[in-house]
């Protein structure tokens, strides 16, 4: 059965109402002039850790911290300078920032937001639908309007998208369209004209999805009684149902329930609902893996799920926080495989701790071997300085260690992109691990 005849099939009744959203979406809206530096800042939101940071050129940049630090800001009020960083602390997870270029420097824009943020790494996902299953005619690029607006969004494409979506006039479609003006101006940033847009739609099931997204726009209707129903996917075609559960747990997540997000979407895994949006669930499954005590586990289950969770912005944050938990939870020669897999893209500055960290949880799962590889290229990686401190002494000297296997050879190497060995088993000990944790759990 194809989308729009499983739509047909569906009753009309009415979505549970949301209550309209502020003009602009915001609570409160700071501005923070900066100082010109050499090079360019980079900005980074992540709303779900409550933290701005902006990228500098520079170790460091007093001139940058001292303007931030004169600047009256309430909304994010903390600073923490780092190594070619500078991270504000907010005091919510409702924020959305810009930085913007100016003759004298540069504008920072903080803003505390009504309901859930609209932009940044923790951003609402978009996720299209496929023309041919979901009736929109011919697989993309599309015969039909809709099915071409969908293929535009699937490519990033907005302005196309959006000339598409013009040529939409009426018939089961028309609802479609006017839920994806939305989004095109909720990706624009214009939350007055999203929430317009999604006011407009009538008829199920996109009723149900543009109601969703007005409760996004509302903390009171997020925390309220009627959340559950406003983000049921029940009865929901299968794409429609994966959107709704996804975007139930990302505010879940911003309500502070990230495991049961996450149990949520694996529930759901048989649907794929990371498929559509690996990014985001990458971010979810790191919101979880925070949580305290056994909690994370869900958070580690949910990462192992998620298509290409090694690759992408953030997918090296994501790693080293399952294997921690991973470690926590009784599993560390899964966590030694999991940083074994990660060093390819480890940060330099973090490699060697990276290394070090690698190799302790192989020796204590057992495997001095495997350590033994992960010191010999370290050293070689160290060149003349070597291996300084006493941790690395104490692996050196355990890997070394004869224990009914063989020490590594003089010279073996760990080849950072290219070691399929360390990748399968970093792969087999997934499974293996999903399923003692799983019964672990309680």
């Amino acid at each position: 059965m194809t989308l729009i005849a499983a739509i047909l099939t569906l009753t009309t009744t009415a979505a549970p109402a949301a209550p309209p959203v502020a003009a602009d979406g915001l609570d409160a809206m700071e501005d923070v002039l900066l100082p010109a530096v050499p090079g360019s800042l980079t900005l980074s939101v992540r709303a779900l850790e409550a933290r701005i940071v902006i990228q500098t050129p520079h170790r460091s940049t007093p001139a940058l911290v001292l303007a931030i630090r004169k600047a009256p800001r309430s909304v994010c009020a903390g600073l923490d300078e780092r190594p070619f960083e500078i991270h504000l602390r907010c005091r919510s997870s409702r924020i959305m920032a810009r930085l913007l270029r100016r003759e004298t420097g540069y504008l920072l824009q903080i803003g505390e937001t009504r309901g859930l943020p609209w932009d940044g790494e923790d951003g609402p996902p978009l996720i299209t639908f496929e023309p041919a299953s979901a009736g929109l005619g011919d697989p993309c690029p599309g015969s039909t309007p809709a099915g071409r607006a969908e293929c535009e969004l699937a490519k990033g494409d907005h302005a196309g998208a959006r000339a598409a979506l013009e040529q939409v006039l009426d018939g089961p479609t028309a609802e479609l369209a006017e839920l994806r003006r939305g989004d095109l101006a909720s990706a624009q940033g214009d939350v007055r004209a999203a929430s317009r847009a999604w006011g407009r739609v009538r008829g199920q099931p996109w009723q149900r999805l543009a109601a969703a997204r007005l409760c996004e726009t509302s903390w009171s209707c997020l925390t309220g009684p009627n959340a559950g129903s406003i983000f049921a996917s029940q009865d929901l075609p299968e794409p429609l149902a994966r959107e709704m559960r996804l975007r139930h747990a990302r505010a879940l997540a911003f309500l502070g329930r990230a495991t049961e997000g996450a149990r949520s979407l694996l529930a759901a895994s048989a649907m794929g609902p990371c498929a559509g949006a690996p990014s985001l669930c990458r971010r979810l499954a790191l919101a979880a893996l925070r949580a305290p005590g056994p909690d994370a586990i869900d958070g580690l289950l949910l990462w192992l799920e998620i298509p290409d969770r090694d690759r992408g912005p953030g997918a090296y944050e994501v790693e080293a926080a399952a294997a921690e938990v991973a470690q926590r939870n009784g599993a560390p020669l899964f966590a030694a495989n999991i940083l074994a897999a990660a060093v390819g893209h480890a940060p330099a500055a973090d490699l060697e701790g990276h290394l070090l960290r690698t190799s302790e949880l192989y020796l204590l799962a057992g495997d001095r071997v495997r350590a033994g590889v992960v010191v010999e290229f370290a050293r070689a990686r160290a060149g003349e300085k070597g291996l300084r401190g006493s941790r690395w002494a104490a692996v050196a000297r355990a890997a070394a260690a004869r224990s009914g296997a063989s020490a590594p050879a003089s010279g073996t190497s760990l080849h950072l992109t290219d070691d399929t060995e360390l990748l399968a088993a970093a792969s087999r000990s997934a499974q293996a691990a999903r399923a003692v944790l799983e019964k672990g759990r309680p």
